[in-house]
């Protein structure tokens, strides 16, 4: 009788401290290896995210680039008669595939040799954009981790005198171990990100609704 009164009132005592201590513990340890997995699976989405980020908004430029190059050289001056061709003036109304400097429109000159452009990292396309503003100088600029790009219309100037001013940030890339202007990276990750005409950086999401970047400011 007295062994089964004792077995009772301990029954009925609840847990010990220890007991109490011992499944907390457990109930940490389990909750944190939890959120560990919870939390590395987030980051690595993230991370993965913003990479697709960046190669479409790398693809993005890399089209418009292909296009450039695509339409470079029309409409050609051969379409056109001598006593057409002879203006000065009309030089406007054709394109050469790439313009040059220096001498431009007379004499050519030598790539790697007498041509200040085109160059290793310089290119100026001539083509008309078929938007109702003719002949226009496409060019493109590769300054360390930046590609820039300008459209100015064709005129009878020098085509890097009349391109240099307007020269914007068009692609970058970014190699670095802090965070960025826009977007928390990882340490030593490439970012890319492509800006319009004015400067400003474009998400992958504003190229879905107007897809191309305006080819000259104001368009």
């Amino acid at each position: 009788m007295a062994l089964r009164h004792k077995l009772s009132k301990r029954k009925n005592a609840g847990f010990t401290l220890l007991e109490l201590m011992v499944a907390t513990l457990l109930f940490v340890v389990i909750t944190g290896v939890v959120f560990a997995v919870v939390i590395a699976t987030q980051v690595r989405y993230q991370a993965e995210k913003e990479y697709m980020g960046a190669f479409q908004q790398a693809n993005v430029a890399i089209d418009q680039i292909a296009r450039d190059i695509h339409g470079a050289g029309f409409p050609a001056k051969i379409i056109y008669n001598s006593s057409f061709q002879s203006t000065t003036s009309n030089r406007t109304k054709w394109a050469v595939p790439v313009s040059w400097n220096p001498n431009y429109p007379n004499t050519p000159c030598v790539i790697g040799s007498t041509c200040t452009t085109p160059g290793s990292y310089d290119l100026i396309l001539e083509e008309d954009l078929a938007d109702g503003n003719g002949v226009v100088w496409i060019r493109y600029q590769l300054s360390g981790n930046t590609l820039k790009r300008a459209v100015v219309a064709k005129t009878t100037a020098d085509p890097k005198t009349a391109t240099d001013a307007l020269l914007i940030p068009y692609l970058e890339r970014h190699d670095h171990c802090i965070v960025s202007r826009h977007l928390p990276w990882w340490c030593c990750s490439s970012r890319f990100h492509v800006s319009d005409v004015s400067g400003r950086s474009t998400s992958p999401s504003e190229y879905s609704q107007h897809q191309y970047l305006p080819d000259r400011p104001g368009a």
